[in-house]
């Protein structure tokens, strides 16, 4: 990647973009650049790509980490309802050791306030 992330995330976008096309099995170029979509409030395109990177990459140790970021992509369109169900998916597959940190956004998307 020629990109600098931290002073051009859409350039790093466009990067990983054209990386995924290819070689769209690329478990981690999906993951990264959902995680690059998330950072630029780009909702949409983040819950497509991770929707599709769960078809895609079904066995990836990360799974639990694309259905996290998933999640947060889902509250962003407002469905709070959908947001939660992921992130309890999300928690099923969690590691022991980021266990604590997912059980935090289930307690989040859980809230009365969130509709």
């Amino acid at each position: 990647m020629k990109a600098n992330i931290g002073n051009d995330l859409p350039g790093a976008i466009a990067d990983y973009q054209h990386v995924l096309e290819l070689k769209p099995q690329q478990c981690t170029v999906r993951r990264v650049l959902a995680n690059l979509q998330l950072q630029e409030e780009l909702w949409v395109d983040a819950a497509a790509l991770l929707e599709e990177t769960t078809e895609v990459c079904p066995a990836m140790a990360e799974l639990w980490d694309i259905y996290r970021m998933w999640a947060i992509a889902t509250y962003y369109q407002a469905d709070t309802a959908r947001a939660l169900t992921l992130a309890q998916q999300a928690l099923a597959l969690t590691p022991e050791s980021q266990r604590e940190t997912v059980e935090q956004l289930v307690n989040f998307l859980s809230q009365p306030q969130n509709p």
